[in-house]
């Protein structure tokens, strides 16, 4: 009478499903039924996804919190989950050095476009650990085991599990980011018996009702605790810390983050334009005032410290998002013709 399923593959079979069974009651978790690619979501049926941002922001400020400057994020398909995984992490990352009065903390970011764990992505990871990166969170399915075996070959590298607890894969992994996926199922299941199922809703679970959560019993922290942790997630379930996520208030999909206390500015003409996570679109950065440079940073025609930044790269005439990075801009006028170098793009 009630079927469990989970991930996104089962959106479109369960949006059929749902209307040829009306007499069985579905559960999606990590998804939304779809027909047709649109959600649709019968009075049979609901859809369970997870404020995946407050779980990469509770990583990410436990990692800084525990000592670490030189972090990683590298995911997998860039879909809204591990878009939202990545600006937390970036998020507490920022939140925690903020408190620590601590600066210098540094985060590559990069996107494998795949979930498949890569000889690119295993060499990526290595060359991040072997440029001074201390712990990545590997965010895309088998794309950790790709950080992980490069952690593995390093000494003293880390990594930062996505999903499930993942201690069992690898020494290295010191925590992990993680869905309350046991407890969305016993609350789906204690409703459905109880007969107050939330049919046709598409439900987003978060700290307040056990959605996300971090591994800590198996957790190899130097120094963060427990009574560490349970504060920093207080932060969460009491509304100090509102997060920003993978699009705007107007539901318009953002692909970059910065800050909200140093922003960088850049002219085009005679205007000049103050970038905003909440307000700036894509198409704003197709001007050649941006130009890429190695080490996965970009310069801008004014310098100074930036927290969070861009990668670029040249397309035809313009200019096309690829990564975000931590950075800080040391040179005031890009050349007229540049000729980017851009790594672990």
């Amino acid at each position: 009478k009630i079927v469990v399923t989970p991930g996104f593959l089962f959106e479109g079979p369960i949006g059929i499903a749902q209307d040829r069974y009306s007499d069985v009651t579905f559960v999606l978790i990590d998804g939304n039924p779809t027909v047709d690619g649109a959600i649709k979501i019968n009075s049979n049926a609901v859809g369970i996804t997870y404020a995946e941002e407050q779980a990469g922001f509770l990583v990410g400020y436990a990692a800084v919190k525990d000592g670490f400057t030189k972090l990683g994020f590298m995911g997998g398909m860039a879909v809204p989950a591990v878009k939202r995984y990545g600006f937390g992490f970036i998020q507490g990352a920022e939140l925690a050095a903020k408190e620590m009065g601590v600066s210098g903390v540094e985060i590559n970011y990069h996107y494998t476009g795949g979930f498949a764990a890569t000889p690119e992505a295993q060499t990526l990871a290595a060359t991040w650990y072997q440029g001074g990166t201390e712990v990545i969170f590997g965010c895309g399915g088998a794309v950790g085991n790709s950080v992980m075996a490069a952690a593995e070959a390093s000494t003293d590298k880390y990594v930062i599990g996505v999903d499930v607890d993942q201690s069992g894969d690898s020494a290295t992994v010191i925590t992990s980011a993680m869905k309350g996926l046991g407890a969305s199922v016993y609350q789906m299941l204690e409703a459905f018996y109880n007969g107050t199922f939330p049919g046709g809703q598409s439900l987003v679970l978060d700290a307040t009702n056990k959605g996300v959560e971090i591994a800590m019993s198996t957790a190899k922290f130097r120094t963060f605790t427990q009574a560490d942790y349970d504060a920093a997630f207080a932060k969460l379930t009491g509304g100090e810390v509102v997060l920003k996520k993978d699009v705007d208030a107007d539901g318009n999909e953002l692909a970059f983050f910065f800050s909200d206390e140093e922003q960088p500015t850049y002219s085009r003409g005679n205007k000049v334009y103050h970038s905003s996570f909440d307000a700036i679109k894509p198409l704003a950065w197709r001007d050649n005032s941006l130009i890429g440079s190695g080490n996965n940073k970009l310069i801008f025609k004014k310098a100074g410290r930036y927290p969070l930044g861009l990668v670029a790269a040249p397309n035809g005439s313009n200019w096309q998002l690829r990564d975000i990075v931590y950075l800080i801009v040391h040179s005031d006028i890009p050349p007229k013709n540049p000729t980017p170098t851009l790594t672990g793009v």
